[in-house]
């Protein structure tokens, strides 16, 4: 009777496999409260999804010629799901995203003339509250950060409906840029 991946029900429940092989124990509503917690900080019912509209990024010459290439990957339109409490940033809730992008090497310092090669890295997107009334935005490749480390004040144990984000800092890879998060 025991097939992975399978559910079966029973008078106190459901119970399941997850992805990574651990059960998951569902209530009669056909919930998993345990499988993905709520944000503890957020007034607001289930676990809130944002989407983030990222512009106005431009993409700098680095090591002399090799520049990042957006194709939509980052400015753009981008759904934050719900990522979990206390799992990617200590007692605090994230929602994120993550995407590749395409790094050009080009063949003059400046990044100027022809597209000799490139190399793809993996960007993770993640939304963080801390629940202290501190919003970040981090959009970094596994442990550097490329942009808008700074973070919002809002009030205290709440979600916020909207965020807006400025990066007036000259990163590694960007400059400027705006990211407006809203609930979806």
């Amino acid at each position: 009777m025991s097939t992975s991946g399978k559910a079966v029900v029973r008078a106190s429940g459901k119970r399941g496999v997850l992805t990574g092989g651990k059960a998951a124990v569902f209530n009669a509503d056909g919930d998993c409260p345990e499988c993905c917690p709520e944000c503890p900080f957020c007034k607001k019912a289930g676990t809130i999804e944002y989407q983030m509209v990222l512009s106005g990024l431009t993409f700098l010459c680095v090591e002399k010629r090799q520049k990042m290439n957006d194709g939509g990957e980052l400015n753009g339109t981008h759904d934050l799901l719900w990522l979990g409490f206390n799992t990617l940033y200590s007692e605090a809730c994230a929602w994120g995203y993550e995407t590749d992008v395409n790094i050009n090497t080009y063949e003059s310092d400046g990044c100027v003339g022809g597209v000799v090669g490139y190399t793809v890295m993996h960007v993770y997107v993640h939304l963080v509250y801390n629940g202290e009334g501190d919003w970040h935005l981090y959009i970094n490749d596994n442990g550097f950060i490329i942009l808008f480390a700074n973070d919002l004040e809002m009030p205290t144990n709440s979600c916020a409906d909207e965020l807006i984000f400025t990066n007036d800092d000259i990163g590694w890879w960007t400059s400027g840029g705006t990211a407006t998060v809203n609930l979806k």
